[in-house]
């Protein structure tokens, strides 16, 4: 029973204790009131882009679909989405931007805190009249409001 105790003092308590660390941290990623905005502010079939690791809550907490989740890879244009998806958070042109939202369906670009620690950046490097911020707390959300005429 000693060694029982001396155990679960010295590892269960300090493990318990870190992941509530990393469940407290998760949870300050996740800003609710960008969640609470698209969910009530944009149409019930609204298409958003955001990063990856980003798409669950998106359909989850946003009530509205991704171009892509964590589980895109399954998707036989993965690559091309993928690839995609990166230049809306890395392309300094709006019409490249507009382009891959239009080719997606996608209105509006979610860029979490993570996504902005991933690329460095806190917004789209690409704004203008054709791409407006409509929300902004720790995560920025954009509208597209134009089309690429091809």
């Amino acid at each position: 029973a000693g060694v029982f105790v001396i155990f679960f003092i010295t590892g269960v308590i300090p493990a318990l204790q870190g992941a509530s660390a990393e469940v407290s941290r998760a949870s300050a990623e996740i800003d609710v009131a960008a969640f609470d905005w698209l969910r009530t502010r944009t149409a019930p079939d609204a298409v958003v882009v955001g990063i990856p690791a980003d798409g669950h809550a998106i359909a989850a907490l946003g009530e509205r679909r991704p171009v892509v989740d964590a589980d895109f890879l399954a998707l036989p244009d993965a690559e091309e989405r993928y690839a995609d998806v990166l230049s809306v958070f890395t392309s300094p042109y709006v019409t490249n931007v507009v382009d891959v939202l239009g080719k997606y369906g996608a209105e509006y670009v979610f860029v979490s805190p993570a996504a902005q620690r991933d690329f460095d950046i806190g917004g789209l490097p690409a704004v203008g009249p054709c791409l407006r911020e409509v929300f902004r707390n720790d995560a920025v959300i954009y509208r597209s409001k134009c089309e690429v005429q091809s």
